[in-house]
């Protein structure tokens, strides 16, 4: 399967809309933008838990995690999708946390806590995936 890699679109389901009419497997990797005041509406969407069928998506430090594990298309926390080939963790930090709303436009649990990030670095240890995808990567990559 042919993915392509969408990320940190804050809110812009029309470029979604138009990435998934173009593209095999659209898997964005955060910032989608979902839960913040101003995505509540999105309006080209018939049901507010639809997007296109070949959209997936993990989330970034600018969704609402509670919002985005209402969607079908929602990967996860943390895990390995068969289907895509990826292993995948959801989340980040905001370094504007002191400029954002509890609930509103910051959350408690947009990072792993640390016995999930424990258990996902047990999943990604048993995978030893080819493919990662997540919100933030680290600032070095070594084998």
């Amino acid at each position: 399967m042919e993915l392509s890699f969408l990320g940190d679109t804050h809110g812009d389901f029309n470029f979604i809309n138009r990435a998934c009419a173009t593209h095999n497997c659209v898997v964005h990797v955060g910032d989608v933008g979902l839960g913040f005041p101003e995505t509540i509406n999105v309006p080209f969407r018939k049901d507010p838990l639809y997007f296109p069928p070949n959209f997936k998506f993990i989330r970034g430090n600018h969704d609402n995690p509670t919002t985005c594990r209402k969607y079908e298309s929602y990967l996860g926390d943390y895990g390995f999708n068969k289907e895509l080939g990826i292993f995948f963790v959801s989340g980040a930090w905001s370094i504007d946390v002191n400029f954002r709303t509890p609930d509103i436009d910051w959350w408690y649990e947009e990072e792993l806590d640390y016995p999930e990030l424990q258990k996902a670095i047990d999943v990604y240890k048993e995978i030893k995936p080819n493919i990662v995808g997540a919100h933030n990567g680290p600032k070095e990559v070594s084998k």
